[in-house]
């Protein structure tokens, strides 16, 4: 039986409010809040934490949020990725007092010998993930999980807060006892992650300025990819309204934020959005976000 001797809590949160894309269409019937540090009007659906003293995953939910506290003020550490300028924050929002004690995104970089307030694309949790285990996360947290929540899907809400819980004690173990792949350099990290006794009298200086907040957590968003007929349907119409034949090599660039809902935006799109979509489209590379090969190929 595996031993987890860490007096520490590992625990991710998922919103209610959608936050909303840069040049999205917004859906209505839903609800959105105001960009990435309106933690009043985010709210809370699901928190999910595993109690690394005892191996027992939790779940709380809006009416035992109070135990999830109870739960933390008996361990000496609170671990999370990205919490102490998200979930946090999120938490302190909703009520709940709460303060992470390491960071898995600091301390990630800090192993990849870049320092923790370096702004370095890639270390999302989904991007180390895939370096390290060759999967990453199959779920948007800003947006398809609030959708789902509101749309009366919780257990999927719940199912995919778990998974970000549970991938983030499976990197966390990893990077304890053989170190993790560097999802920049693709090698692996000069140093293994600091234990929590480490990190905790090493210390090291965390700027809380959460003003590039917004620009830094979309460059962590995962990047989707289309299925082939949604690839289809947006080159018929990029046909349509430029009445060229290589639209496959402009959706390519295609940005992220039109991904989400793509039915959506064909079905609004008209002709004199044209030059929006064609700018769009001419961001390519820079998204990072490609054609399935099976379709690329064809």
């Amino acid at each position: 039986m595996i031993q987890h001797p860490y007096d520490a809590v590992i625990y991710d949160c998922e919103i209610r409010r959608i936050i909303p894309s840069p040049g999205k269409l917004q859906v209505e019937g839903l609800e959105y809040c105001n960009g990435w540090s309106d933690f009043d009007n985010m709210g809370i659906s699901v928190i999910a934490a595993y109690d690394m003293a005892t191996m027992t995953p939790h779940v709380f939910l809006r009416d035992n949020w109070d135990a999830f506290m109870e739960l933390v003020s008996r361990r000496d550490h609170l671990i999370g990725f990205n919490s102490l300028r998200f979930d946090d924050l999120l938490c302190k929002a909703a009520g709940i007092n709460v303060k992470t004690t390491y960071d898995l995104m600091i301390e990630s970089k800090i192993s990849c010998g870049f320092g923790p307030q370096q702004r370095i694309q890639g270390f999302s949790l989904d991007k180390l993930c895939f370096e390290n285990f060759g999967v990453g996360k199959n779920v948007d947290g800003s947006q398809s999980a609030p959708k789902d929540w509101q749309r009366k899907k919780s257990g999927r809400v719940i199912n995919h807060c778990c998974v970000d819980m549970s991938l983030t004690l499976k990197l966390l173990l990893k990077g304890w006892q053989e170190g993790l792949k560097c999802p920049v350099n693709h090698e692996k990290a000069p140093k293994k992650l600091r234990t929590l006794i480490e990190a905790k009298f090493d210390g090291a200086q965390v700027s809380l300025d959460f003003g590039d907040i917004e620009s830094e957590a979309l460059e962590m968003q995962p990047k989707p990819v289309l299925t082939n007929a949604q690839f289809k349907n947006l080159i018929e119409l990029g046909n349509l309204l430029f009445g060229r034949n290589d639209c496959l090599t402009l959706l390519d660039s295609y940005c992220q934020s039109c991904f989400q809902e793509p039915d959506l935006l064909i079905e609004n799109l008209n002709k004199s959005q044209a030059s929006t979509f064609s700018e769009k489209l001419s961001e390519m590379y820079q998204s990072g976000v490609r054609a399935p090969k099976k379709f690329s190929s064809s």
